[in-house]
């Protein structure tokens, strides 16, 4: 069986072996959601001759990775440790590839200040205690814990104010780094925002003595201010899970004590686990002598699932498993689950010059802007025109990813037809374009109501779970590899 949707979309195909059923528009797509079989380019959108050949996706020597996908407002922060503000947060942070310099990005978007009182990052050889205080879950204070192998720290400034500026500060002087509140934003709802970056500061990391090929950057970033804008990955469920982090296990940590800046003395305290609560560094970039591969992912929650860690998407998971010293691949996640195209197409669009892809992931097949062909058809249209100028401003390739199911349109027939068509739309893009589909459905999805996800792949019957995003990682890693290998 093979379903054909024409351009006009008011003729659908049904080919069940040799017969051909011939519908109207209503009666098509309302066939086509229960129809089984391989979905198939329309025909009048056929490419003719051999598939395009891609350009390989353009290698990078400034490579970012955030630490989950979204911010959140976290408020009264000075009684997470005895002693009050100011308080210390630590991140222990694997990196792709050797670094010779890094900088700090954060955001704000909330109407309340945050105010950065100082920042270091220390290169480690290995990640000393960190399993130790994980296992006691912050019931207990993890001493002795802190960078080893004698590498120089690199304390961190803002001499540029935030500002965007690819320039490297031997000797800054602004420690601190004031983000006022955004009073316009009374309701504190999630809204775009620009980065705020640190200066470039010079950092060379070293090889953990473990294998001799990780690099490690413990993360150190003192807060001032009694709110902070938060990352809102999940990191502890991420560590014990076998597979998903694919060994870059990655900690977040307060100080035991507050009242004390310890970012230039972070040796002196200890340490409980964080890595269930928040923290407020939003992204790392680093500076390597091996250009790689930088992705950056765009959408709602369905690119920030899994759901138990909100951390390890499918193009991460594929990313990892592909990365090495010669090709490292690093992941930006600018997704952001509950937002619209209003709130993560804003994010994406100003923030694409620091950033700097190799490949931007668009998520067209999204509920946040609502059901329907005209809203779907027009977060394609977006998504597409803001690929062409992105390839115009830094040679970025764009793949287009449908990273899970939407149950919440079963029983809806326009709902449930839309996402149809806008999945044969998709597949007809990569099949006259050559961008590689990341068709989650095809994998999670019910044969017979793919909106609907298999038993076991979804926890909320919303969002793919570990196992679910599992699924979806050989087709990520398809996609992936046809953009860094200009594969047709």
């Amino acid at each position: 069986m093979a379903l054909d949707l024409a351009r006009n979309g008011v003729r659908l195909i049904i080919r069940i072996g040799r017969r051909k059923l011939l519908l109207g528009a209503a009666a098509g797509l309302a066939a086509c959601t229960r129809a089984q079989g391989t979905l198939r380019a329309p025909p009048s959108e056929t490419r003719s001759g051999p598939m395009p050949t891609l350009s390989k996706a353009p290698r990078r020597a400034l490579l970012t990775k955030t630490m989950g996908g979204g911010i959140a407002l976290r408020s009264n922060i000075a009684g997470i440790s005895g002693g009050g503000l100011p308080l210390t947060f630590l991140y222990v942070v694997p990196i792709e590839a050797p670094c010779y310099a890094v900088r700090l990005g954060f955001g704000n978007c909330f109407n309340s200040p945050m105010a950065i009182q100082s920042a270091s990052v220390w290169p480690s050889d290995s990640y000393s205690r960190c399993l130790d205080m994980q296992a006691v879950n912050g019931a207990e204070n993890t001493t002795g814990l802190g960078p080893t192998g004698g590498a120089p720290a690199s304390r961190i400034t803002f001499d540029n104010a935030g500002r965007d500026i690819p320039a490297l500060t031997e000797a800054g002087s602004q420690r601190y780094f004031d983000m006022p509140a955004i009073g316009t934003n009374r309701r504190n709802a999630p809204q775009g925002f620009t980065i705020q970056w640190s200066d470039f500061s010079p950092c060379t990391s070293v090889p953990t003595v473990a294998d001799g090929l990780r690099h490690l950057l413990f993360i150190y970033v003192t807060v001032a201010s009694g709110a902070i804008s938060s990352d809102i990955c999940r990191l502890r469920v991420a560590n014990l899970d076998p597979i998903a982090l694919r060994q870059r296990f990655t900690y977040r940590a307060v100080a035991w004590a507050g009242g004390i800046d310890w970012s230039d003395n972070p040796q002196a305290v200890g340490w409980k686990d964080a890595g269930n609560s928040f923290g407020p560094l939003f992204c790392l970039q680093y500076l390597t002598a091996n250009p790689g591969i930088q992705v950056v992912l765009s959408g709602d929650s369905l690119a920030t699932s899994p759901t138990n860690d909100q951390y390890s998407t499918p193009l991460h998971r594929a990313a990892w498993d592909m990365s090495s010293a010669a090709l490292p691949i690093e992941v930006a996640n600018l997704a952001w689950g509950g937002t619209g195209w209003s709130v993560y197409g804003t994010l994406l669009r100003d923030n694409i010059a620091a950033l700097n892809p190799s490949i931007v992931a668009f998520q067209p097949l999204s509920r946040n802007d609502g059901p329907g062909s005209a809203k779907l058809h027009l977060l394609l249209a977006r998504s597409l025109l803001m690929a062409e100028q992105i390839k115009g401003l830094c040679g970025a390739t764009a793949l287009y990813n449908s990273a899970g199911c939407e149950p919440s349109w079963n029983g809806n027939d326009n709902a449930t037809a839309a996402f149809a068509d806008l999945r044969l739309r998709l597949h007809a893009l990569s099949n006259v374009s050559g961008a590689p589909l990341i068709d989650g459905p095809a994998v999670l999805g019910d044969p017979v109501a793919p909106w609907n996800y298999l038993p076991g792949l979804s926890d909320d019957n919303t969002h793919p779970n570990f196992a679910g995003v599992e699924k979806v990682v050989p087709l990520a890693h398809a996609a992936l590899s046809k953009l860094i290998n200009g594969a047709s």
